[in-house]
């Protein structure tokens, strides 16, 4: 068993930028072509994200002669779950 106690920290962004033309061909109800329209987006996504957290852990590793499982538990702003197995050779 273990515990821990910690501060996590995350910084994240998405940026899409430019200038971007779409076309689209409008047709009538028999299919027959009436104009193209045309438009435009400028810097269409700009995403910024900052996190941060103190955060609680606990958790338990069981050692077998060829394999060993673990898991824990964090308690932060986002918790978080970790389960695992590992294989020894």
């Amino acid at each position: 068993m273990y515990s821990a106690v910690g501060y996590s920290k995350g910084i994240s962004s998405l940026k899409i930028l430019g200038t971007y033309t779409f076309s689209n061909i409008v047709n009538d109800n028999n299919g027959n072509f009436i104009r193209v329209e045309t438009s435009s987006l400028i810097n269409p996504i700009s995403l910024n994200y900052n996190m941060s957290s103190y955060k609680i852990k606990a958790g338990a590793k069981l050692k077998l002669p060829f394999f060993q499982i673990f898991a824990d538990y964090s308690i932060q702003k986002f918790p978080v779950v970790t389960v695992g197995l590992g294989l020894k050779f």
